[in-house]
């Protein structure tokens, strides 16, 4: 059997430096057990109590205040200004009540974008009652040729909207190109993709958030 070297003060005090280095984490607690003092233990708990006050005081200023520091509140849908391209301002207020909507991030440049919006082309008439909102923040020219490469303009239910401060990425969150938001008409959201989505899946979406509320409603009753 091989007996341990008993340790010089000078060594464990080596071994204690070492420990501190690689594990602030246990810094205390390797304190507290070389040197057997109590205030140590006493300074833990102390700063175990301040970190709760802290985590609780922080829960109920979530709870106050549900914005974060890009003005999303979860679930619902952010206030937004950004402009047509007629240089018109659009605002969350100049959407059609009633509709759900869809939301798509992109930049003309994206090959997942260009799929995405032939996606939606192909299949316009399987999304029933939503008005999509088509955001980019890349220069006007080239959105404008975007649009017209894919004839966007003479789709009613399709708005192409320039996001000329580039702020929609605040606005709503978004992670990269393309983006997908679905809010139902509440302006409540239901879903995010964070690339394209098929128009199959989206209102698949769509209809099980009716039939939900339909549920909710007979139990209700």
């Amino acid at each position: 059997m091989i007996v341990p070297k008993r340790l010089t003060a000078e060594g464990g005090q080596k071994i204690i430096k070492e420990s501190i280095t690689y594990y602030k984490p246990f810094r205390l607690i390797v304190k507290d057990q070389c040197s057997g003092r109590m205030k140590t233990r006493s300074f833990i708990l102390f700063r175990f109590a301040i970190l709760s006050a802290f985590a609780f005081i922080m829960a109920g200023w979530q709870v106050l205040h549900p914005e974060d520091d890009s003005g999303f509140e979860k679930d619902r849908m952010p206030s937004f200004t950004y402009t047509t391209l007629e240089g018109e301002e659009f605002s969350k207020r100049d959407l059609k009540e009633g509709k759900r909507y869809m939301i798509v991030y992109f930049n003309p440049f994206c090959d997942i974008c260009l799929d995405e919006t032939q996606e939606i082309i192909e299949n316009r008439h399987l999304l029933d009652n939503v008005q999509v909102i088509m955001v980019s923040p890349n220069e006007k020219k080239d959105v404008n040729a975007f649009v017209n490469s894919f004839k966007l303009d003479k789709y009613e239910e399709i708005t192409v909207l320039h996001d000329s401060k580039d702020v929609f990425y605040k606005d709503f969150g978004a992670t990269g190109y393309p983006n997908v938001f679905l809010f139902n008409e509440k302006k409540e959201m239901l879903m995010f993709f964070d690339s394209g989505v098929h128009v199959n899946e989206v209102m698949e979406i769509y209809d099980q958030q009716i039939f939900s509320s339909k549920q909710g409603s007979k139990e209700k009753s």
